[in-house]
């Protein structure tokens, strides 16, 4: 669940929810964002009376993804199990053998710069595969 609240501070309290298993998202327009699984507990008086839950748009995910530190620290994680999986050089490779079997498939044309890049990418791996020979491996 998603809920929206605008934080409160007087001289003495910065008021914010509170509760267990919140996760602070983002604050976007002075509306700040926070997830939870769980129903919210009852909120203090300066809190409550801004505080609702909300159904994002589309248009508003994006927004809090793109304003949240959480979600940057994701992908960043995300970024890293996959390099520790594949290597950037073997994904690109993949998807553009993926993409010529497509087009191959459905008779489709790469685009005059697609073909022009692959073609330099393919040249490249000949050669590269003509210098391992070489060596024997």
């Amino acid at each position: 669940m998603i809920y929206k609240y605008q934080k409160v501070k007087d001289q003495y309290t910065d008021y914010i929810v509170s509760g267990e298993n919140i996760t602070e998202l983002a604050t976007i327009d002075g509306w700040t964002y926070v997830a939870t699984d769980d129903e919210l507990p009852q909120q203090v008086e300066q809190v409550a009376k801004t505080l609702a839950l909300i159904t994002p748009t589309p248009a508003l995910k994006a927004q809090i993804a793109a304003a949240s530190p959480i979600v940057q620290r994701i992908r960043d994680r995300a970024a890293e199990q996959i390099r520790d999986a594949v290597s950037l050089n073997d994904e690109l490779k993949l998807i553009r053998d993926e993409i010529t079997a497509i087009q191959k498939a459905i008779g489709a044309k790469a685009s005059p710069e697609y073909a022009e890049a692959d073609a330099k990418v393919k040249a490249v791996r000949h050669w590269s595969a003509a210098e391992k020979a070489k060596l024997g491996l």
